[in-house]
């Protein structure tokens, strides 16, 4: 019973993962670069520069998504200091 309600659990969350937007954009970005740097369109460091740079771009966005979901359902006080949330 428990083994038929973490297979389905896992199901879920895989497919859903997979629906994700930012699972599909490293899959285009991966495949991509690696084709261009296989095919000598590219460099070495090019392909370093676009991975990384891309992993931190999803990065950066989704934890910046879950500091303002915080800030969202904390208290509405402006912290001491800083010039940015406006009361």
């Amino acid at each position: 019973m428990l083994t038929q309600i973490f297979k389905r659990n896992y199901l879920e969350k895989l497919l859903s993962t997979m629906i994700s937007v930012k699972v599909w954009f490293f899959i285009v970005i991966f495949s991509v670069s690696t084709f261009l740097l296989t095919n000598s369109y590219i460099t070495g460091g090019d392909w370093v520069t676009v991975v990384v740079s891309s992993v931190t771009v999803i990065i950066v966005s989704r934890e910046s998504s879950k500091i303002s979901i915080v800030r969202g359902t904390k208290s509405k006080s402006k912290p001491d200091g800083c010039p940015y949330i406006k009361e």
